[in-house]
C-alpha cells in the first residue's frame, strides 16, 4: 500500500476514498479520518463515510491551498460541516455558526447590488447550523440560532427591490 504520495492532490484523494489509515505528500499527511497541515494543523475530519468536519479557519495562505484540495476532494460526501472544532466542541461550532449568520445579515442589509446572493449565503449558513446541531444531538444550543433571520416584512421588500 502506497504511504508517500507524489503530490498533494494525490494524497487528499486517498484519504478521501478513506481505504488506507495513512498517507502523506509534501506537507499533508493523513492519519485514519483526519487529514493535517504541517502535520499538526487538522484541516478536516470524516465522522462518517458520507459526513465530514471541515475547518472553516485557516492558519496560512499555504494552509488555505491544502484546504482547497480538500475541499475538492470531499464533495462526494453528502454533507459537510464548517466548523472550527474539530473536536466536536458543539458551544464553539454553534457559535462560530452564529457570527457567520450574523456577518451575512448585515452583508444583506448593506447590500446594494448583491441582496439576493446575501439572503441565500443566510439561508445556508442556518441550515448547515440547524442540520449540526440536529445531527450531534446539541438542538439545546438551536434557540441561539433565532433572533437572526431575514424572514420579516422589512427583509421581503428588500428582496424584491
Amino acid at each position: 500500500m502506497k504511504t508517500v504520495f507524489a503530490n498533494h492532490s494525490e494524497v487528499c484523494s486517498a484519504w478521501a476514498k478513506q481505504e488506507q489509515r495513512f498517507g502523506r505528500a509534501g506537507n499533508i499527511t493523513f492519519d485514519g479520518a483526519t487529514i493535517k497541515s504541517y502535520g499538526w494543523w487538522p484541516m478536516a475530519k470524516f465522522i462518517t463515510p458520507n459526513v465530514v468536519l471541515f475547518r472553516d479557519e485557516t492558519y496560512s495562505p499555504s494552509t488555505g491551498q491544502h484546504q482547497s484540495i480538500v475541499s475538492s476532494v470531499i464533495r462526494h460526501c453528502k454533507t459537510t460541516f464548517h466548523v472550527v472544532s474539530m473536536d466536536l466542541e458543539h458551544g464553539a461550532n454553534v457559535k462560530h455558526y452564529i457570527a457567520k449568520m450574523r456577518k451575512n445579515a448585515d452583508r444583506f442589509w448593506q447590500s446594494q447590488n448583491s441582496t439576493r446572493w446575501c439572503y441565500l449565503g443566510w439561508v445556508k449558513v442556518v441550515a448547515e447550523a440547524k442540520a449540526y446541531c440536529n445531527y450531534f444531538g446539541c438542538n439545546d444550543l438551536l434557540p441561539a440560532l433565532f433572533g437572526l433571520e431575514l424572514l420579516g416584512p422589512k427583509a421581503k421588500a428588500k428582496l424584491e427591490n
